[in-house]
């Protein structure tokens, strides 16, 4: 897989934010069958969606995406696979929980 992310600057306008301020995230795919199509963040109770953070690359079974210079804060989590199943996680705080795994039939922080 090779995402090539630039993910602070394209998603939140966190130029100015200091280093202490940002945090690096995983994403894995421990399902055994579907691939992650799509993910998207937004600012936590009603935010708007990001972009598509993949773009056209996906995240096969077994890989792992890792975001660098997230900005601390709670966000809501979109995740799509393949087959089009929607996974929500709703006030997600990335410093609490950095490390998320998907599934295929659920998800959440582990």
């Amino acid at each position: 897989m090779s995402l090539a992310l630039a993910f602070a600057a394209v998603i939140f306008a966190s130029a100015n934010a200091p280093a202490s301020s940002m945090r690096a995230i995983e994403l894995h795919n421990v399902s055994s069958r579907r691939a992650l199509t799509a993910l998207y963040l937004a600012p936590a109770e009603g935010g708007t969606w990001s972009a598509n953070i993949l773009g056209g690359d996906q995240i096969f079974p077994g890989e792992v995406l890792m975001l660098s210079d997230v900005p601390r804060g709670t966000y809501d989590m979109l995740m799509i696979d393949e087959r089009g199943g929607k996974c929500t996680l709703k006030a997600v705080d990335f410093v609490t929980y950095p490390i998320f795994a998907y599934t295929g039939s659920d998800c959440g922080a582990r």
